[in-house]
């Protein structure tokens, strides 16, 4: 859980520098942090079901694979 701890640490520290680029109107900063916090709650989501997992490929593929459908998968 400790993977997960930092993720959620991360998120938390990119939320916070967000809303302070959101107050200085700085709009690209808000876009880039507002993909990071989602990139970093989805990484402490991973770890959580797959904390063995030690790349973000194979987490990535890992949630992919248990958590949605054959039909949802194919495109």
């Amino acid at each position: 859980m400790v993977v997960e701890e930092i993720h959620l640490k991360n998120a938390r520290e990119k939320a916070e520098t967000l809303y302070e680029a959101l107050q200085k109107d700085r709009l690209s900063v808000v876009g880039d942090m507002a993909f990071k916090v989602a990139e970093e709650a989805i990484l402490a989501f991973g770890s959580r079901e797959d904390p063995y997992a030690t790349h973000r490929r194979s987490r990535t593929f890992y949630l992919i694979k248990t958590h949605f459908s054959e039909e949802h998968r194919s495109v």
